[in-house]
């Protein structure tokens, strides 16, 4: 995933699931979004190879949210999905563009920064240094437990 979606000097968030579920369902009831979300939904994708006609055929019955379905070839990125759903009485599908989605206590959360493997070590420093300034207390860098292949590079 890091050759797939970064660079050398990218960063993973990591954050613990439930609290993340908590804080999203508890700003899904924000006045500033309410009358444009009719529900939330999340949970993990389900992968089903769509070439496969059994696949195919009890895809619709397994999984009725088409937005947690994903061809079989996504596999490995194990994915966990937030849908809201909008109000279509209210808005057309264009009026809406983005919810403004804030994170309850974020800083009751606890993440972790997951270094890129390849990061160069004084950029890793610098970060850490500015967590340090701001007294961030529940962010965590951390070195990525992967080491990656070089294909020709």
């Amino acid at each position: 995933m890091w050759n797939s979606y970064s660079d050398n000097d990218g960063i993973a968030i990591k954050i613990n699931g439930h609290q993340l579920i908590n804080s999203v369902k508890s700003n899904s009831t924000n006045p500033e979004n309410s009358d444009k979300m009719k529900s939330l939904y999340f949970g993990r994708v389900v992968y089903k190879d769509f070439f496969h006609e059994a696949d195919r055929s009890q895809f619709k019955e397994e999984i009725e949210i088409i937005g947690f379905q994903k061809d079989i070839c996504f596999e490995y990125e194990r994915e966990y999905r937030f849908l809201f759903k909008q109000d279509l009485h209210k808005y057309k599908s264009h009026d809406i563009s983005h919810l403004n989605l804030r994170l309850s206590d974020y800083k009751k959360l606890n993440f972790e920064l997951v270094f890129h493997p390849k990061m160069e070590s004084w950029k890793k420093d610098n970060i850490k240094k500015v967590l340090e300034l701001l007294k961030v207390k529940n962010i965590k860098p951390i070195d990525s437990e992967l080491q990656l292949q070089n294909w020709g590079n």
